[in-house]
Protein backbone atom coordinates (compact mmCIF):
# COMPACT_ATOMS: atom_id res chain seq x y z
CA UNK A 1 0.00 0.00 0.00
CA UNK A 2 0.84 3.30 -0.90
CA UNK A 3 1.68 5.97 1.67
CA UNK A 4 -1.14 8.03 0.20
CA UNK A 5 -3.09 5.66 0.45
CA UNK A 6 -2.96 5.20 4.17
CA UNK A 7 -3.05 8.73 4.85
CA UNK A 8 -6.72 8.85 2.77
CA UNK A 9 -7.51 6.03 5.43
CA UNK A 10 -6.51 7.23 8.00
CA UNK A 11 -8.24 10.56 6.83
CA UNK A 12 -11.32 8.37 6.69
CA UNK A 13 -11.00 6.81 9.73
CA UNK A 14 -10.92 10.20 11.71
CA UNK A 15 -13.99 11.25 9.84
CA UNK A 16 -15.89 8.17 10.05
CA UNK A 17 -15.28 8.78 14.21
CA UNK A 18 -16.19 12.44 14.27
CA UNK A 19 -19.40 11.43 12.57
CA UNK A 20 -19.90 8.70 15.00
CA UNK A 21 -19.11 11.17 17.60
CA UNK A 22 -21.66 13.91 16.13
CA UNK A 23 -24.32 10.92 16.19
CA UNK A 24 -23.57 10.07 19.56
CA UNK A 25 -24.17 13.84 20.49
CA UNK A 26 -27.58 13.92 18.43
CA UNK A 27 -28.71 10.65 20.39
CA UNK A 28 -28.25 12.20 23.60
CA UNK A 29 -30.18 15.45 22.25
CA UNK A 30 -32.78 13.77 21.19
CA UNK A 31 -33.39 11.59 24.15
CA UNK A 32 -33.05 14.85 26.06
CA UNK A 33 -35.41 15.99 23.72
CA UNK A 34 -37.94 12.77 24.54
CA UNK A 35 -37.57 13.70 28.28
CA UNK A 36 -38.69 17.56 28.07
CA UNK A 37 -41.84 16.37 25.64
CA UNK A 38 -42.38 14.10 28.28
CA UNK A 39 -42.42 16.33 31.16
CA UNK A 40 -44.44 18.94 29.23
CA UNK A 41 -47.09 16.38 28.71
CA UNK A 42 -46.98 16.26 32.51
CA UNK A 43 -47.07 19.45 33.16
CA UNK A 44 -50.08 19.91 30.47
CA UNK A 45 -51.65 17.06 32.50
CA UNK A 46 -51.53 18.51 35.93
CA UNK A 47 -51.84 22.10 34.54
CA UNK A 48 -55.59 20.52 33.28
CA UNK A 49 -56.29 18.87 36.62
CA UNK A 50 -55.46 22.31 38.33
CA UNK A 51 -57.52 23.96 36.06
CA UNK A 52 -60.65 22.07 37.34
CA UNK A 53 -59.86 22.22 40.96
CA UNK A 54 -59.44 26.51 40.14
CA UNK A 55 -63.49 25.76 38.59
CA UNK A 56 -64.56 23.89 41.46
CA UNK A 57 -62.92 26.95 44.09
CA UNK A 58 -64.42 29.31 42.07
CA UNK A 59 -67.99 27.61 42.13
CA UNK A 60 -67.28 27.39 45.85
CA UNK A 61 -66.51 30.74 46.22
CA UNK A 62 -69.73 32.09 44.00
CA UNK A 63 -71.73 29.84 46.72
CA UNK A 64 -70.05 31.34 49.53
CA UNK A 65 -70.66 34.93 48.62
CA UNK A 66 -74.11 33.97 47.50
CA UNK A 67 -74.38 32.78 50.64
CA UNK A 68 -73.13 35.61 52.53
CA UNK A 69 -75.62 38.03 50.53
CA UNK A 70 -78.35 35.80 51.88
CA UNK A 71 -77.33 36.09 55.21
CA UNK A 72 -76.15 39.79 55.45
CA UNK A 73 -79.62 40.54 54.01
CA UNK A 74 -81.40 38.32 56.71
CA UNK A 75 -79.64 40.30 59.05
CA UNK A 76 -80.39 43.66 57.54
CA UNK A 77 -84.22 42.14 58.14
CA UNK A 78 -83.44 41.76 61.80
CA UNK A 79 -81.75 45.09 62.70
CA UNK A 80 -85.45 46.54 60.97
CA UNK A 81 -87.10 44.28 63.19
CA UNK A 82 -85.28 45.07 66.19
CA UNK A 83 -85.29 48.94 65.27
CA UNK A 84 -89.13 48.60 64.98
CA UNK A 85 -89.86 46.74 68.22
CA UNK A 86 -87.60 49.50 70.20
CA UNK A 87 -89.58 52.17 68.69
CA UNK A 88 -92.65 50.33 69.95
CA UNK A 89 -91.39 49.71 73.40
CA UNK A 90 -90.17 53.79 73.34
CA UNK A 91 -93.54 54.52 72.50
CA UNK A 92 -95.25 52.55 75.03
CA UNK A 93 -93.45 53.85 77.79
CA UNK A 94 -93.99 57.38 77.19
CA UNK A 95 -96.97 58.74 78.84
Amino acid sequence: MSIDLLLELDNLDNRVDGLMQSLDLLKAERASFKDGASAADSLRSENEALKGEVSDLRKQLDALKSDADGQREKMKEAAELVKRLIAKVDSARQP
